[in-house]
C-alpha cells in the first residue's frame, strides 16, 4: 500500500481532486468528513468540545454549529489550539484504524492499493511523516482568497483569518513532493492528477466499501 497525504490550503481544491482520484481507483479518507463525525451529537467529541467551548457553539437542535465554533477559533489562536488538542488525535486514531482495515483486505486480495489521506492541516499537524509522499493542490493566493470568499459568503477580513491560520501555499508548495496545479478549468486539473497518478505503481481498488466504523 501506498500512502498519499493530500494537502491544500483552504480553498484551494483539495475535495474536487480527492473525487478525482476516487474515481481513478484510490482509496480517498476525508479528514474532514471524520471531523464532522466527531463533532456530531453522537460523535466522540462532540462533549469535550461543548465543554471547552460553551453552549453558545451550539444551534436551536443542539448540534455543534461550526460556522460558530469556526468565528470562535479563527479569532483566537489559544482557542484554536485547544480545539485542535481536542480533535486531532481522535482524526489520527481513526485514519489509523481505517488503514488497518483497508491493509488487512488489501492482503486477501493480494494487491497494492493507493491509500489518499486527504488532510487539510497535514504540515500544520505534523502529519507529513505518516505518509509516503505528500501531495499539495495548489492555486494562487489571491484566488484562494476570491473561491473561499464567493464558496463560503465570508468577508475579506473573515476569509483572511481562515487562510492565515495555516501556513501560506507558498511554503507549502515548498514542502510538498508533489504538486497539483488547480488553478485553471477541471480539464487541466485532471491531466495533473493523471501526471502524478503516473508517477506511482498500484492496483485500482474497486471491492465494495468497508462497513462504516
Amino acid at each position: 500500500m501506498l500512502r498519499l497525504g493530500l494537502t491544500g490550503g483552504i480553498a484551494s481544491g483539495k475535495s474536487t481532486v480527492g473525487q478525482m482520484l476516487h474515481e481513478a481507483g484510490a482509496i480517498v479518507l476525508d479528514a474532514d468528513a471524520i471531523v464532522h463525525g466527531l463533532l456530531a451529537k453522537d460523535g466522540s467529541a462532540y462533549d469535550q468540545v461543548v465543554e471547552a467551548f460553551g453552549p453558545s457553539i451550539l444551534a436551536p437542535d443542539l448540534s455543534i454549529d461550526r460556522r460558530l465554533l469556526g468565528e470562535i477559533v479563527f479569532a483566537d489562536e489559544s482557542a484554536r489550539l485547544r480545539l485542535n488538542e481536542l480533535i486531532h488525535p481522535l482524526v489520527r486514531q481513526t485514519l489509523k484504524a481505517k488503514e488497518d482495515d483497508y491493509r488487512a483486505l488489501e492482503q486477501t486480495q493480494g494487491k497494492s492499493w493507493l491509500l489518499v489521506m486527504m488532510i487539510p492541516l497535514l504540515y500544520e499537524s505534523n502529519l507529513a511523516h505518516y505518509v509516503d509522499q505528500t501531495v499539495l493542490v495548489y492555486c494562487p493566493a489571491d484566488q484562494q482568497l476570491a473561491r473561499l470568499m464567493e464558496r463560503n459568503g465570508f468577508s475579506r477580513e473573515q476569509a483572511l483569518a481562515r487562510i492565515g491560520a495555516q501556513l501560506p501555499i507558498e511554503a507549502k508548495v515548498e514542502l510538498a513532493d508533489e504538486v497539483i496545479d488547480n488553478s485553471r478549468d477541471l480539464d487541466w486539473t485532471r491531466q495533473e492528477v493523471q501526471r502524478v497518478l503516473g508517477e506511482f505503481t498500484w492496483d485500482r481498488y474497486d471491492p465494495p466499501s468497508l462497513p462504516a466504523s
